[in-house]
């Protein structure tokens, strides 16, 4: 049972910014998330419903999962410093 991802459209400029090689972590990341959408290390967002966190170096990708649709969107990317303001 694999997940559909979609990106945000705010979330495809953040992509753009990052650098080559950071941009293909973040984006394998991403990949491997359509076949666990909770991976180890993942974190539920506090104060926030439904959003979670995975890491990826000092870069952090927020999401949220869609049961019934079996769909990911990814909402956010973004380093750790600049991620949650």
């Amino acid at each position: 049972m694999t997940y559909t991802v979609e990106f945000a459209p705010r979330t495809r400029r953040e992509l753009r910014k990052l650098s080559s090689v950071v941009r293909k972590r973040v984006l394998d990341k991403i990949d491997s998330l359509a076949d666990n959408p909770f991976p180890y290390g993942y974190t539920e967002i506090k104060g926030s419903q439904n959003y979670y966190r995975v890491k990826v170096g000092n870069y952090r990708i927020i999401y949220t999962v869609e049961h019934g649709e079996l769909l990911i969107l990814v909402v956010h990317i973004g380093h750790r410093r600049e991620i949650y303001r």
